[in-house]
């Protein structure tokens, strides 16, 4: 027999089940939710600090390059590096007789002047940044400087790849990692090996379970092709300068195997005049019939020891003029149009020596111009030149031409 009472009863349970049913769906999705949420907080944090680690590459990479292109001294020539801060003060650690006291330490953040926080850049909890240079690439001594003139190799590899520098931010310490700044504790506690183990050669951007740094480096031909256009900026105006003055350019130097920088009278291509320039010595009263009341420009004291045999100069003829003399014609090709409109006088510098060019650059061979220069640049006594703009540098060229005004 049918119950009313009964019937509202089986109701009011089956209504009592639906309610805890959806209070459960309600508290799973709640925490369903909430573990989202906690995720993509979780990663919108990683991802700011990777953003924030790489900003601080970049910030003390191109610090570091702006420290090479302005050290203008004999000792400290354009393409000198910082040594590496060996003891968290954030300074420099130069060796007492020239030289660095460790090729890798932390990035020297008082020497650059970047921001004064935890390891230069980078602020807690994350350790500061490291640092390593080649051998010869930093020091105060000329004799500890890999000299200009050489191959301008690099034993320092990411990767496989030479670099004239790297810049590494440890990730959050691994296993029995201890990073201790004051005072700085074996670099084994903020880098995995096989990173920052002496000799400091080898290095690999890995990203594994363990290993958590990130790894920023120059490499070697960017470095130097860098360097030299900071430099042949500064010859480039020096020889303007001696124009402007004495209405003339100076002799270039033979290109032959030769230790003078000296000008020869009536040499329109070789290296710039680094030694003695002719008509007008550097610095002093240009000669009769030039403007005998102006002189020319002094060279820096660090060009001749370090550049002297890099350099490549072409002048269009005639050089010898007096006011009013019309100006020099252009005479040389650039572009290989065959129109030799583009220029009067370049300055040229040969980039890292290359080992696929026909010949092989390596070893340089001082005064032969095959082992410094490619292509049409390494031809004597025409006026066909390759300029890249922009650089497109490769396994076979990588010359670099300026226009002198």
């Amino acid at each position: 027999m049918f119950s009313p009472a009964r019937n509202d009863r089986i109701s009011t349970t089956q209504k009592n089940r639906g309610i805890a049913l959806l209070v459960m769906l309600g508290i799973i999705l709640i925490a369903f939710t909430a573990s989202i949420i906690g995720r993509l907080s979780i990663n919108s944090i990683e991802q700011k600090n990777n953003t924030k680690t790489v900003a601080a590459l970049v910030q003390a990479r191109d610090a570091i390059m702006g420290f090479a292109l302005t050290q203008t001294s004999n000792p400290q020539p354009p393409g000198t590096l910082p040594c590496p801060d060996t003891d968290g003060d954030g300074m420099s650690n130069t060796a007492p007789v020239g030289g660095c006291v460790s090729l890798q330490g932390l990035v020297p953040f008082v020497t650059l002047g970047l921001a004064v926080t935890v390891g230069g850049i980078i602020t807690p909890p994350q350790p500061p940044l490291w640092y390593v240079i080649p051998i010869g690439y930093g020091g105060n001594a000329v004799a500890a400087f890999i000299p200009r003139n050489s191959s301008r190799t690099s034993a320092l590899l990411l990767n496989g790849q030479p670099m004239a520098f790297i810049v590494i931010a440890p990730g959050k310490p691994l296993g029995g990692q201890n990073p201790i700044t004051t005072p700085l504790s074996p670099a084994i506690n903020f880098i995995e090996p096989p990173n920052g183990v002496n000799p400091y050669t080898n290095y690999n951007d890995l990203a594994d379970a363990t290993h958590n740094d990130k790894l920023l480096g120059m490499p070697v031909g960017t470095f130097w092709t860098t360097v030299e256009g900071r430099v042949l900026a500064e010859v480039r105006d020096l020889l303007n300068t001696y124009n402007t003055n004495c209405h003339i350019y100076p002799w270039a130097v033979p290109y032959a195997p030769s230790v003078s920088n000296n000008s020869v009278v009536n040499t329109f291509e070789g290296r710039v005049p680094l030694g003695v320039a002719l008509p007008s010595g550097w610095g002093t009263a240009c000669p009769a019939p030039y403007v005998a009341s102006n002189a020319a420009t002094a060279l820096p004291l660090w060009l001749t020891p370090h550049w002297g045999n890099m350099l490549y100069y072409k002048i269009c003829p005639p050089n010898l003029q007096s006011p009013p003399a019309p100006a020099i014609a252009n005479c040389l090709d650039l572009n290989g149009d065959g129109v030799f409109n583009d220029a009067r006088v370049i300055v040229m510098a040969p980039g890292i020596a290359l080992g696929a060019t026909v010949p092989s650059q390596i070893p340089r061979v001082p005064g032969t111009i095959k082992n410094y220069f490619e292509g049409t640049n390494n031809v004597s006594g025409d006026n066909n030149f390759t300029q890249l703009r922009p650089l497109n540098h490769t396994a076979t060229f990588n010359d670099l031409i300026f226009i002198v005004p």
